[in-house]
C-alpha cells in the first residue's frame, strides 16, 4: 500500500458558543495522514493556528 492510497482530506465544522448565547461557526480542513505514517506506523496532528478559519455568526 502506498502513501497515495491512504491520503485524504477531512473537514468539519466547529461551533463556539459564548456565554451570551451567540454562536460562531467555522470550517476546519485537515490533510491526513500527517507525518511519515509509512515508516512510523501512526499519525497525529494538533492544529494550533486558527488564522485560516473564518468564524461566522449564526
Amino acid at each position: 500500500m502506498s502513501y497515495e492510497d491512504i491520503k485524504c482530506q477531512i473537514s468539519f465544522d466547529i461551533t463556539i458558543e459564548l456565554v451570551s448565547g451567540t454562536e460562531f461557526t467555522g470550517t476546519v480542513t485537515v490533510d491526513l495522514p500527517s507525518g511519515n505514517i509509512m515508516q512510523d506506523g501512526t499519525s497525529n496532528y494538533e492544529k494550533t493556528d486558527f488564522t485560516d478559519i473564518i468564524f461566522k455568526r449564526n
